[in-house]
């Protein structure tokens, strides 16, 4: 908003325009409300994204484990060459 440019228009005695107020108070609620959906969204994509990094560490180790008990079993098999 520019500096120039004024919110509510002010009465004469003193004061403001009790409408400007309620019109500027509404669109702040309404931006609220806009801020807070998105903050509701994206904590659940990153509780999603977190499950999914859990699994994908979880399936990573159970893959290194494995690699390690066929690395193992592989031993006695490069001997005998």
């Amino acid at each position: 908003m520019r500096k120039t440019e004024r919110l509510f228009r002010t009465r004469l005695i003193g004061g403001y325009h009790k409408a400007d107020v309620d019109r500027y108070v509404g669109r702040l609620g309404e931006e609220l409300e806009d801020c807070n959906r998105e903050i509701d969204k994206r904590v659940k994509e990153n509780e999603k994204n977190q499950e999914l990094i859990e699994e994908a560490i979880y399936e990573l180790r159970s893959l290194r484990e494995e690699n390690e008990r066929l690395r193992g079993q592989r031993e006695p098999y490069k001997r005998r060459l």
